[in-house]
């Protein structure tokens, strides 16, 4: 049974995929099972395209970063202070200065943006891996040096990159997935009018594209997204001026029917 219409897909909803988002996956999972049900294609525009590659990048840098330069550098300066050698095991303290560091993390992100930040989940996913792994190996008396520490690590961090290099490929380079990249250019004018509405660049972008899809095709357009601040909030005014519905994974099958 095919329906009339596609889905057009916002940056979050790929970049929730591809980064293995546990608290969005089953909201992702339905659009899936709906798209392969009702044989409904799902397309994206090029200025996703280039606002996911580009947070890709700028993650997949951060992660380098932040547990390479700072988690792994700060965790060797306090064992210099407590004059614990490289060769020494990975100890319970050392764990607790790991809990340290990620508390102060959170504590600068917090002041520099109040009640919004969280842990980026890969961040947080290797920080679990991480406690988990050492957990088993003190649970099993297997001694790990800091010097064997930090080169599993680095390994995870690289494997860890390469996945989400080989998904952003997979799904958009190569479109193999279940998302196309269509061509659509974005009407000036209709994104100053979505500027009116408080939905700025890149979204304002995205959000043309998928109106000029829509009356190029002539095919009924579902905007699929998770933001609800700026995007879902002003779902009714994109509906009257643009004649372009706005929806969350959960529902946006039930806008084609």
């Amino acid at each position: 049974m095919s329906m009339p219409g596609c889905f057009f897909l916002d940056s979050n909803i790929i970049l929730a995929d591809i980064f293995g988002e546990k608290a969005r996956a089953e909201r992702i999972n339905v659009l899936k099972k709906d798209a392969e049900h009702y044989k409904i294609p799902c397309y994206t525009s090029k200025s996703v395209k280039e606002e996911i590659k580009d947070k890709v990048d700028e993650l997949c840098d951060f992660l380098g970063r932040s547990i390479k330069d700072v988690l792994l550098e700060r965790l060797k300066e306090s064992r210099t202070r407590r004059k614990v050698s490289s060769d020494d095991p990975i100890s319970a303290e050392d764990i607790k200065e790991l809990e340290n560091i990620v508390s102060e993390y959170h504590k600068i992100k917090l002041r520099k943006y109040p009640g919004k930040f969280l842990l980026p989940t890969p961040l947080a996913a290797i920080e679990e891996w991480i406690i988990r792994m050492i957990g088993e190996k003190m649970r099993n008396k297997e001694r790990v040096s800091f010097t064997d520490f930090r080169e599993i690590i680095i390994q995870e961090i690289i494997k860890t990159v390469v996945t989400f290099n080989d998904f952003y490929n997979y799904l958009l380079e190569l479109e193999e997935g279940y998302i196309k990249t269509i061509e659509d250019e974005p009407n000036p004018s209709i994104m100053e009018r979505l500027k009116k509405f408080g939905i700025h660049d890149p979204d304002s972008k995205h959000i043309a594209s998928a109106i000029a899809h829509q009356r190029s095709k002539n095919e009924k357009t579902v905007y699929v997204t998770i933001d609800y601040r700026t995007i879902l909030s002003e779902r009714e005014k994109i509906l009257s001026a643009f004649n372009l519905e706005c929806s969350d994974p959960l529902y946006a099958i039930y806008h084609l029917m």
